[in-house]
């Protein structure tokens, strides 16, 4: 197996939350109604859909402002649903992935049709219902990737647009 990439082949870590800190702020900028990929545990919104609710099979909207922190051994069909909220429901979607340059779905979802940033650092998850801990990230980068009606796609920095907020 290659070194850091154990994630991907570990169910309990799939479902690791979005640290709190992290959403308070991405909340701030994006005001989210919507968590698309969420468990009864670690939901960020009041509205969520679950594994069991399918939300690849669910409508984003209308106009909804979509929060995703999905599975990271599946990301494409995340990101082309983001793609098609934006499209056929002006919804707003970001997603929080690894930062994997070199896939397809970087490529062919989130360049032409996202603005995106890269954290400076590594994330640090934590499983449902625990504290963070210093190991508890994986052993790679992320990204943030903002799928809306009407952006300028491309690579935006550091910082978030309106709140100036590092990430």
């Amino acid at each position: 197996m290659v070194r850091g990439l154990t994630h991907l082949n570990s169910d309990l870590r799939q479902t690791w939350a979005t640290p709190s800190l992290l959403f308070s702020h991405l909340q701030d900028e994006f005001e989210f109604d919507l968590d698309v990929a969420a468990s009864k545990r670690n939901a960020k919104c009041s509205r969520f859909f679950t594994e069991a609710d399918s939300a690849l099979d669910q409508i984003w909207g209308p106009r909804a402002s979509a929060w995703c922190n999905p599975p990271f051994k599946t990301i494409e069909p995340w990101a082309k649903r983001a793609v098609l909220a934006a499209m056929e429901w002006e919804s707003q979607t970001v997603l929080l992935v690894p930062a994997s340059v070199d896939t397809a779905w970087f490529h062919d979802q989130v360049v032409p049709h996202s603005q995106f940033w890269f954290f400076r650092g590594r994330i640090n998850f934590r499983p449902p219902g625990k504290e963070i801990k210093a190991d508890s990230g994986p052993a790679f980068g992320c990204l943030l990737a903002h799928f809306a009606p009407g952006i300028s796609p491309g690579f935006m920095g550091g910082r978030c647009p309106r709140t100036g907020q590092a990430l």
